[in-house]
């Protein structure tokens, strides 16, 4: 319910998200990612970016994209 209010409804998508987490995690992430496409919550070409390792690593690097600065497969 939460997803649905943050894009409208479906009326705005998600077209850039972060999944950010251990191994287990994204793999769940990465199910409810499909879901809420089906769902229209997330666009279909949506740049999708998973951030794991460390929590100290995972934080700067969460911290790093959402201030546009994260360089994939570092």
């Amino acid at each position: 319910m939460h997803i649905a209010t943050l894009t409208g409804y479906g009326r705005v998508p998600f077209s850039d998200l972060a999944l950010v987490g251990g191994h287990l995690y994204l793999d769940v992430m990465r199910h409810l990612v499909d879901l809420f496409r089906e769902r229209g919550h997330i666009v279909g070409d949506a740049r999708i970016t998973e951030i794991n390792g460390s929590i100290g690593i995972m934080r700067c690097d969460l911290r790093r994209w959402l201030h546009n600065e994260f360089e994939e497969g570092r």
